[in-house]
Order: C-alpha cells, then structure tokens, then sequence
C-alpha cells in the first residue's frame, strides 16, 4: 500500500457467516456476490460513503494466489460495495510497541488511542485521507488515524 491514491487494501473477515457485497451503499441494495467464510480474499478499496467502500475494479483477489487467474470479478461492470464492519486490516507492531492512533492525519495530531502488540481485536477501515497516506481505522472501541506503511492487508502474514 503505497501514499498517492486514495485507497485501502483489506482482507474480508465475515465472522464466520458469508460476506456480502452489494450494488450499492446500503443494506438495501441488491446484493451481487456472497463470500464464503472459508475462502480467504483481499480487496482494494476506495471512496467510503456513510460505512460503505466501494471495491476497486469490482474485483477481489485470493489471499494465497501466486497470480491473478484466480481473481473474482463482480458485478459485471457496475459498482460493487462492502461494509466496512466485515473488511480488516492488520497492525504491524515494530519492536514490540504500541500502535498510536491519532486525532487526524498527521503526525502534529492529538493520540486517541493506544494498541499494545497483544491486541486481538479487528481492525477496521473508516476513511481514507485525500492522498492515500493514511487511513482512519476503528479497533474496539478506539479509532484514529494511522499511516498506511503501519498497516497490513494479508490475513496469512505480518507484513514484515
């Protein structure tokens, strides 16, 4: 995940019942593809509305695939979208230390929240800043921003 554009990588994690992703930014909307449980996918993802992202190119991509023919594409050309409550990303603890979580996106904000390495939580996706530098998450009951380069979008590794 490198700063320029917009977008987050994020693996889904449906808490054990099939992930749906929808036509729309609603709970309402048609529902277009459902991913099961057992099956581990990443996705990019961009413009959050009101807890909704928008999948990039309407595709996800197998987290174990070496190559890209085993990629869904969904939708048939039109939007797809995904809560963000069942799409995760992963803290890369450095050295054993907390994660801070900041008050907006910049190294001069406030720390909302502290991480510790044990933490077990989910990570979720909120938004993204305007140059893809970092992205605001929700982890329990803390949130806060953090830089994209502390953040890993495998669910088979660290990152590191």
């Amino acid at each position: 995940m490198a700063p320029g554009k917009p977008i987050v990588d994020c693996y889904i994690l449906s808490g054990g019942s099939a992930a749906n992703v929808r036509r729309g930014p609603t709970v309402n909307s048609d529902v277009v593809a459902r991913i099961s449980p057992e099956e581990s996918y990443t996705l990019i993802l961009e413009k959050p509305t009101a807890g909704w992202w928008h999948i990039l190119d309407d595709r996800i991509y197998p987290a174990e695939s070496e190559d890209d023919t085993d990629v869904l594409f969904l939708g048939g050309g039109q939007p797809c979208w995904i809560h963000h409550s069942i799409v995760c990303i992963d803290f890369i603890f450095t050295d054993g230390k907390d994660v801070k979580l900041l008050a907006a996106p910049s190294y001069k904000a406030d720390v909302t929240a502290s991480i510790a390495p044990s933490n077990e939580k989910a990570v979720h996706p909120l938004d993204v800043s305007s140059d893809g530098g970092w992205v605001k998450v929700v982890c329990g009951e803390a949130s806060g921003w953090i830089r994209v380069e502390n953040l890993c979008s495998n669910p088979l590794t660290t990152c590191i």
